[in-house]
């Protein structure tokens, strides 16, 4: 998760950011996580997913991710930057797909949804299906999910 904190949303007037905050909390609330990784980006994450998850590990680099998770782990990736954050920054859905540490062999299957994944504040979009399927990135629909399956990223 890269989620941050209410001073960041007032600073850059991110509206309904904490609605955004409080679905991505429901929508996970009934799914079990062996590791919570919080991806660091220099702004504090959001209290409430600091309280909900008080064991979550945070990790700056994909370096950082693979001596924690196992080669072809899933992952469920979300965030509030669309294009920012989960596209653009150091630990993102292509970096974590590929995965092109030196001396580590395929990536992790990454998964997402638009429940859990919101556009820039700035940006009147709303991350539907149809934004997985426009995607630059192959994503491939398993339910209600998208999957960016491990090493289809080169």
């Amino acid at each position: 998760m890269d989620i941050w904190d209410d001073d960041w949303a007032r600073r850059e007037g991110a509206a309904q950011h904490r609605q955004f905050v409080a679905r991505v909390l429901d929508f996970v609330d009934s799914l079990h996580f062996d590791v919570v990784l919080f991806s660091d980006s220099n702004v504090p994450m959001h209290p409430w997913l600091l309280s909900a998850y008080p064991q979550a590990i945070t990790v700056n680099t994909v370096a950082e991710v693979n001596c924690i998770l196992k080669p072809h782990a899933s992952i469920l990736m979300g965030g509030a930057a669309w294009k920012g954050c989960l596209h653009s920054n150091p630990i993102n859905f292509a970096s974590l797909a590929a995965s092109t540490e030196p001396d580590w062999v395929g990536g992790y299957n990454v998964f997402s949804t638009p429940h859990i994944v919101d556009s820039h504040h700035l940006s009147p979009r709303v991350i539907t299906h149809q934004s997985f399927k426009e995607d630059s990135l192959h994503w491939r629909p398993v339910f209600d999910y998208w999957l960016l399956a491990a090493g289809s990223v080169r």
